[in-house]
């Protein structure tokens, strides 16, 4: 049994691609009520098993993937395959910008920190989202993302 296994399915392996979506699926429970879990396992799975050395990736990174599933991560959203959809985590970084050709997105995570992991308020182009989602329509040609970060869960 791996010790760093923290997840509530003792068989996930965060090594294993077909895993990669299963931290984001508490994001579509009861309307986004559970998005907080997300946050919280992602948050966890950054920490204990994408490390700063050579064995630094769980599984292998065919052709990138689980260095992007650390990247999205990191920036505080993944995306929903096949619909320009993108549910939230918990971003690491209070503010990034993703320079494009088309414009560039800021991401900016208010009073974050480590213990602050949960997502108050979410905020696409200043408009408030209602659930855990947001459409890469809204900022293909540039944009910002905002996040409220608190340490409780609600």
């Amino acid at each position: 049994m791996d010790p760093t296994n923290f997840m509530p399915n003792p068989f996930y392996w965060q090594g294993n691609e077909e895993d990669l979506f299963a931290p984001y699926q508490f994001a579509f429970i009861a309307d986004g009520s559970y998005q907080y879990l997300t946050s919280m396992y992602v948050r966890k799975l950054l920490a204990a098993k994408f490390l700063n050395s050579p064995h630094g990736l769980p599984g292998n990174d065919d052709y990138g993937t689980m260095s992007g599933w650390a990247v999205f991560g990191y920036l505080g959203f993944y995306p929903r395959a096949g619909d320009g959809m993108y549910i939230l985590g918990s971003p690491l970084f209070s503010n990034v910008t993703i320079h494009r050709q088309r414009g560039d997105i800021h991401i900016l995570a208010y009073n974050n920190s480590l213990e602050n992991m949960f997502v108050k308020l979410f905020k696409v182009n200043g408009i408030a989202q209602t659930l855990p989602f947001f459409n890469i329509k809204d900022v293909v040609n540039g944009g910002t993302l905002e996040f409220w970060m608190t340490d409780i869960h609600s």
